[in-house]
Formats: C-alpha cells, structure tokens, sequence
C-alpha cells in the first residue's frame, strides 16, 4: 500500500529476533506544499503492522529578516493568533511586527507542554524591536497562515510602541484577529513575466491595481488581445483593468514587486471560458493542483497542450496530461491550447488529492544549461527524443539545448514517461525575433560531453512539434553511433522497476555478449547469452516471484564490463 509520493526500500526482507534494519522513505522534491498522509502495511507472520506516513511541505514563508541589533529598545507581546474564527495551533504559523513598514520583529506560535489543559495551548511570544524615535508610533500586526500559504493583511487590533511594555501574559494573552483580508506580493523580474492574479480586486481598474509598483517607467501589459503601457504617471492603452480569469504578460525595465490585497476567492463560484484553439488562462486557487485535476473539467484530446512560461505538459489519453509541467499553481499564468470548446473551473481543495497523478517524472539530474525565460517574449515547445537506428536512445543523464548562434534559447533534461518505458524532452524554446535559425546539441551528464545534432529549424511563436507517441527525433552529427559505441551506453528501465526490466546497450560491432542480473547477496537469479548486432540492442527481462531489494545489472562484452544498480520494489 505504498502512496505514489514516497519510495521505500527495501519492501521486502528478512529479520532476524532481535535485530533491527534500516528501511529509507524518499519523498520526491517537487511536491506541492500540503498535507501527504497515507497508510502503510507491514507484513510479518504474526499479521498486519500499520505504519502511518505523515509528510508536510511546506509553503515558502515571506521573509521576513531584520537586524535586531541595530534597536536599543523592545517591547513583548504574548499573543493567540485567530485566524479567520480559529485559534491557530499550527507551529509554523508566525506574526509579524512593523513600524514605518519595517519589519521590527517575528514569532512562530508555539505549543506551552505544561499549561493545562495540556497540549491544546499554542501562544506566539514576540518581542518588537524600536530606538527613541519610534515612542508612540503605530505597530503594525501581520499573520502568516502556513498551512494555507496565506499573509494576512493587518489585524484588526492596533497597538503602539512603548519601551518595556508588555501586552498579554500567558495566563491572559492577546487575541489578535484576521480581517479577511490577504496580502500577495508578486515579484516581477526585468524583462517578461506570466501571471494571473487569485485575489478579488478591490479595484482593478488597471492604475489602482498596479499602484504598488515602485518603477513602473515604460513597463507594458497585455492579455490575450489587449494592451497598456505606462506613460507619464498613467497606464494607457486597449487594456484598461485587470481580470482573475485571464493570464498577463508583464514587461519590466527593473525588478519590482506587486502588493495585492484582497480576499480570496472560491474556485466554484468563477468560471473561465475556454475557446477550442489558444487561451490565456488564469489560475485562480490558493493552493497548488496537479495538471491533470487541475484541467479535469475539461474534455481533451491526444495533443492538446498547456505551457507556462518555464515548463510545459501535453494530453496522452489514458494517462492525462504528462510532460515538465508538473502543477499549476498561483500567481503564476498559462497558456492553454485545446480541441475541444468548454467551461474551466477549478476543482475545490476539499475534493482533490494534492499528489500529483501524471505519470512524467520530473529529472532530478541538475542541468547543464540554464536559460532566464524573462529575458524574451515569444516560446514554442517541442516533444522530443535521440534516435538511434530509429529507436529512442534518450537516457536519464541526456539534456537537450537549443541555440540561436551561439546563444542558449532553451534546454530541457530527460523525463521518464511511465506508459512509454521510456525517457522523452520537453524543450521550451525563447526567442525575442520570429523567422530565427535554430540549432540543436546534447549534453550527456554521465561522461559530460557535448554533440551538435543534425536537426535545424527557424523560430515560430507558440508552434508546437512532437508528441508523447510520436516525438520528434534528434540525430547526432555524426553516424550517430560514434559516441554511444561503446559499453558505456548502458540504460535499463524501468528502475525502480516491479516485475520486468527492459535492458538497451550499443555495440560498436556485432559481438556475443552476456547479461547477468544479481541480488544483493551476488546470487545470479538470471543470465543470457546474446548475439549483439552493431548498434542499438534491446533485452527484456520478465522476473521470477521474488524478493524487493537491490539488483546488479551486468553487461560482459569485448569492450569490458558495464554495470547498472537497479531497486525492485
């Protein structure tokens, strides 16, 4: 019963009484922030053992740094935080103090062991920090509410500095309140920016809205087929306020951010029209959705498409949406390409499995090349794979990047996609000017060579090539057999893999060779003598009823000896 969030091994094994083993649970990094909570079995003789698995990720708090030092006064606060009519008795929750909008000191809430009744009191102890200048002056009290990865706006008590004061005592703290009211600071980098913004506006008249931008000089707006640039002290343009359904591209000339306030807004109750073809689509949760649940409503076909601006996912029938774009998540925008016309609403957090079901598995190899998708305003996406003797030869350690000249436009690392046993590109590539001449290379990680590839193409802004079934293939330069000659081109998939493995190695020339699988005590538990032609050669192994654990993968040919480690779960 192991949860498609976490890997354990070994699952299998044998103890011994009295003794004691190591079992190791991984949780994937890219999981969204939320509860994961799931029920494990263990097995012994004398009957089912649960285990429970309790995994929170949490939400990236707001940071709130300052220099206490620099203060020669404080005063102290004990504090029960009610968040929205409920006493928080979450640890990562945290209050926040400011004076003249600077932060002046933070407090998580903290659980008092020995006040009874004991374990139900939580109480945020915070000291505020100010000099002789800051006597009177208001203190301003913020909430960060981490389970639901909100910052509240100020609370509704209003207090004022005074050295050596203390407000609340433990027997009697100060309750503060939320006022409904949340506050979202979106950064904005130089250059291009997708966003979609999930609060209800209190005006979105678009000068109200964007007033919080600190450099707001010759920056430009636009949705799907409207406009504004700011000129003078104004925005002017087709476009004139803002919307929590569309997605906006936002050009800045500096770094700024946008401080929204507002109060958040019930996925159920805002729809968002989708046409067949190309949409610019908002996100309007709070809280972060796996592609497939996020679009659910939607009836897709083989094809469609859905790009951020960084990453991207295509519809596999059967399967849902796979590809780099693992989440759709707030204040971020996307852009959606579909078949067939429909209504798009977000399905509640109360009816949704926050794990992620698509079956494309995100590479935890870091990249070789990096590219700031800021920096341009047009992309288009390509599905794609290395070919050899017209086989998929696309492994684990395999990045692909695309170059104008010489200048990087994108790059994208291998993913494994689970129906095709197999690894595939999802390359988004950037460019500033339509009609550019593309070029392709592959960096191999394993032995950290690059290769140009034969494929060109020219720049075409939301074009597409590729699918998940039929990518589009690379070539090396070459005969495309010169650097995957030798033994070293090893791949063995899946892994972690259950009841069959399917084995690929390159030969240089036709040659006998011997596969051997081990287990972790060195017990052969299959061996296979193979007339290997040049090139490409693909083995399968259907597994015997065994134990999980680790397995050795050996190839003997002329050139040497290759080994994989694989994990049988």
């Amino acid at each position: 019963g192991i949860p498609s969030w976490v890997r354990v091994y070994p699952t299998t094994g044998l103890l011994l009484p009295g003794a004691a083993d190591e079992i190791t649970f991984e949780f994937d990094n890219f999981m969204a922030y939320g509860k994961f909570l799931d029920t494990i079995s263990i097995n012994p003789p004398e009957g089912l053992e649960t285990l429970i698995v309790d995994c929170r990720v949490l939400c990236k708090a707001p940071e709130w740094d300052f220099d206490a030092p620099a203060y020669s006064q404080t005063m102290n606060y004990a504090l029960k935080l009610n968040i929205e009519g409920e006493f928080s008795k979450d640890e990562e929750d945290i209050v926040a103090a400011f004076i003249d909008g600077q932060v002046r000191g933070t407090a998580k809430v903290q659980l008092l062991t020995t006040l009874p009744p004991v374990g139900t009191q939580f109480m945020a102890f915070l000291t505020v920090y100010g000099n002789d200048d800051d006597y009177n002056k208001p203190v301003h009290l913020e909430i960060w509410d981490a389970s639901e990865c909100l910052r509240y706006g100020e609370v509704e008590e209003s207090f004022n500095f005074e050295a050596d004061n203390v407000i609340g005592t433990v027997g009697s703290p100060q309750v503060i309140h939320t006022n409904s009211l949340v506050r979202r600071d979106i950064p904005i980098n130089n250059g291009w920016n997708w966003l979609s913004f999930n609060l209800a506006f209190p005006d979105p008249i678009l000068n109200q809205a964007l007033g919080s931008l600190l450099y707001p000089e010759n920056d430009l707006i636009k949705s799907q087929s409207k406009f504004a640039e700011y000129f003078g002290s104004d925005w002017l343009g087709s476009l004139t306020q803002l919307n929590n359904t569309g997605m906006f591209q936002f050009r800045a000339d500096s770094p700024d951010t946008i401080q929204m306030v507002g109060t958040l807004i019930d996925p159920d109750s805002m729809s968002i029209p989708i046409s067949n073809g190309w949409n610019w689509i908002g996100y309007i949760p709070n809280y972060p959705l796996p592609v497939t649940q996020a679009l659910a409503e939607l009836t897709a076909l083989n094809g469609d498409l859905i790009k951020g601006q960084t990453a991207f996912a295509q519809y596999l029938a059967g399967f849902g949406w796979l590809g780099s774009l693992q989440y759709l998540e707030p204040p971020k925008g996307y852009q959606l390409k579909i078949s067939n016309a429909g209504t798009l609403t977000y399905p509640h957090q109360d009816f949704v499995n926050p794990v992620s079901d698509a079956r494309g598995l995100p590479n935890q190899i870091l990249k070789h090349w990096n590219v700031d998708p800021s920096a341009f305003q047009y992309s288009m996406t390509l599905v794609g794979m290395l070919q050899v003797d017209g086989q998929n030869a696309t492994l684990e350690q395999h990045e692909l990047g695309v170059f104008a000249g010489n200048e990087l436009r994108g790059s994208a690392t291998a993913i494994y996609i689970e129906p095709l046993h197999a690894y595939l590109f999802f390359l988004t590539t950037y460019s500033n000017t339509l009609g550019e001449s593309l070029h392709f290379k592959r960096y191999n990680s394993g032995n950290g060579q690059e290769s140009n590839l034969v494929e060109q193409m020219y720049f075409s802004d939301n074009n597409h090539q590729g699918s998940i079934e039929s990518p589009f293939p690379f070539t090396l330069e070459s005969s495309g057999l010169t650097e995957l000659s030798s033994l070293s081109y090893f791949d063995v998939l899946p892994n972690p893999f259950s009841n069959s493995l399917t084995i690929r190695f390159q030969c240089e020339e036709a040659q006998e060779v011997r596969m051997v699988i081990t287990d972790a005590t060195g017990r052969t538990v299959w061996q296979q003598k193979t007339d290997a032609v040049s090139g490409l050669n693909t083995l399968h192994w259907n597994a015997e009823p065994g134990s999980a654990g680790m397995y050795f993968v050996r190839l003997e040919g002329t050139a040497g000896t290759v080994v994989r480690k694989v994990v049988r779960q």
